[in-house]
């Protein structure tokens, strides 16, 4: 998969150098309700799963939940979409970037500028 992992919430952008990072990041409750859209840096669009873990105890079973971050089948790219969020963003953090960067180019100036979510 692409790196870096692109979460959006509500405008906010945040950036994981690993998928790892991103599926710890990510909250099962916030995934049921559609809180995030999560993208690679070629803007395909990125599936997060909800991963159930059940384990019995003396008095009762406890389900863990976590996170596993799949491409959709079949691809969806949506990287014109992906590039209006992170303008948004730039624009809403005071980032300044040129009009006609392309995703990649504004994708590592992200990085430079706000650098990896850990």
């Amino acid at each position: 998969m692409d790196i870096p992992i692109i979460v959006i919430d509500s405008g906010d952008v945040s950036l994981f150098a690993d998928i790892k990072d991103a599926e710890l990041y990510l909250e099962p409750d916030d995934v049921k309700q559609n809180a995030y859209e999560i993208f690679n840096r070629n803007g395909d669009l990125l599936n997060p799963i909800i991963l159930k873990k059940s384990k019995k105890f003396l008095f009762g079973t406890f389900v863990k939940e976590s996170i596993q971050i799949m491409p959709y089948i079949p691809n969806i790219n949506n990287k014109e979409y992906l590039l209006e969020l992170l303008f948004k963003f730039c624009d809403n953090v005071k980032i300044e970037v040129p009009k006609g960067i392309n995703l990649n180019n504004l994708v590592d100036r992200l990085i430079k500028e706000i650098g990896f979510t850990q």
